[in-house]
């Protein structure tokens, strides 16, 4: 109910007739992996629709999920441009462009916690590497150097 934004939901009604769509989907997924520690596909929502499918489904599927952890590996130590990233460093190369670089000024009114701010920044760019990342060459191949976080 609380997902579809629905008054009442019976175990037969189709999640799809209420309202449902593939973002909901995902979201519905992500809820039963949360709440009944059970992996289950997108594609499982698409073919058992209702309360009563779904929960048959569900209730012959193992405890756990089925993520894989996130773990630390060696990298290179030139890390390999992706294709996307080889493409705008192949036209900045031919070019020298600007273009990709998308500049903001946000206007804040009120009192501001300078501290605050800069201590949110700093744990934004310290948890996301690409944020550190800068792309450089060496005998003309492009490639990604990741600036350790402080």
């Amino acid at each position: 109910q609380e997902l579809l934004g629905v008054d009442r939901v019976g175990i037969y009604d189709n999640f799809f007739e209420l309202g449902g769509h593939s973002l909901l989907a995902t979201r519905l997924v992500s809820m039963i992996r949360k709440e009944l520690n059970i992996e289950i596909e997108i594609a499982d929502i698409f073919e058992y629709t209702t309360i009563s499918s779904l929960g048959s489904h569900v209730s012959v599927q193992s405890e756990g999920v089925l993520l894989p952890s996130i773990v630390i590996e060696d990298r290179p130590i030139r890390i390999p441009l992706s294709f996307s990233q080889e493409r705008l460093w192949f036209l900045d190369q031919l070019e020298g462009t600007s273009s990709y670089h998308i500049p903001i000024v946000i206007q804040l009114e009120g009192r501001l916690a300078v501290s605050v701010l800069e201590e949110s920044l700093q744990s934004i760019v310290s948890r996301h590497e690409v944020l550190r990342t800068n792309i450089l060459s060496a005998e003309g191949v492009g490639y990604q150097e990741v600036v350790k976080s402080e």
